[in-house]
């Protein structure tokens, strides 16, 4: 697996996390040794000194009585974003790069988590610099019940800081406590909406994704929550579907800011 530090900080810089990975604490004159005998890089004590200043500058590493060692909240944390990337994508993980290259990527998701996930992941981490208004058309409001409670937590922070529009067109009694909590978190949200839904589309700064539902998973979506009372509903039904559901959720994601604009110009003008 590529080192996280790659393409921020240097090789260098990689071999230094792999030498403290196997054994800590090291002085930087050890670190030094060991970074041209075992990796054969021809630097300089004093190019080291530098590197290790700038990853204790930037939490990676920490320095006690002299000795150096990874900082064992930088490890959690990137123990937790690759656990992360593993759950959610699989072996071929969404790049930004290979995005910026071909503009256009074509991926699969296999549970409503792992699109659940990805949902969060596009409202928070996909670059917009802008702070253009993130835009959602659903055909039916994903339901935040369905969440961890961490997962909720990402989600309220994903519409907290961003401003977040969403045409729905499912109308359901379902969608309506839906709809409440979202604008309880400070989504804009309105249901009934006569757009096309399928694909379900998203924007976020420059980025458009379509996700496509299998037919039959939304024909025993609409046909569980299909009912004039949330009293009267078989949640049982709805759970299993939600989280027993193995599938092809396929993605097509693009960067294109001219659709993206469109798209969003009109979203907008159904919340005037």
């Amino acid at each position: 697996m590529a080192s996280p530090l790659k393409g921020r900080i240097g090789s260098s810089a990689d071999a230094v996390v792999s030498i403290l990975s196997a054994e800590w604490p090291l002085s930087i004159k050890s670190i030094y040794s060991r970074i041209n005998r075992e990796h054969g890089f021809g630097v300089t004590y004093q190019a080291v000194h530098k590197i290790v200043c700038r990853l204790i500058a930037k939490g990676v590493i920490r320095k006690i009585d002299g000795k150096c060692e990874l900082d064992i909240k930088w490890v959690e944390k990137e123990k937790n974003r690759f656990e992360k990337i593993s759950d959610c994508y699989g072996e071929k993980a969404i790049s930004f790069a290979q995005l910026e290259n071909k503009g256009t990527i074509n991926h699969s998701l296999k549970t409503l988590t792992e699109v659940a996930h990805f949902v969060m992941d596009f409202a928070i981490d996909f670059p917009n610099p802008e702070n253009k208004k993130t835009v959602f058309h659903w055909w039916t409001l994903y339901p935040p019940f369905s969440l961890s409670n961490t997962e909720y937590q990402r989600m309220k922070l994903s519409i907290a800081v961003n401003d977040i529009y969403i045409l729905c067109h499912s109308e359901t009694p379902l969608n309506k406590s839906f709809k409440e909590e979202y604008e309880k978190m400070g989504a804009k949200v309105k249901l009934g909406m006569d757009a096309p839904f399928n694909p379900d589309t998203w924007v976020r700064g420059d980025y458009v994704c379509y996700l496509y539902f299998p037919a039959d998973f939304r024909l025993k979506w609409d046909k569980y929550c299909n009912s004039k009372s949330t009293l009267k509903l078989d949640f049982d039904k709805i759970l299993r579907h939600l989280y027993d559901t193995r599938a092809k959720f396929n993605l097509v994601l693009t960067k294109n800011a001219t659709v993206a604009d469109m798209i969003r110009e009109q979203t907008l003008k159904q919340f005037k």
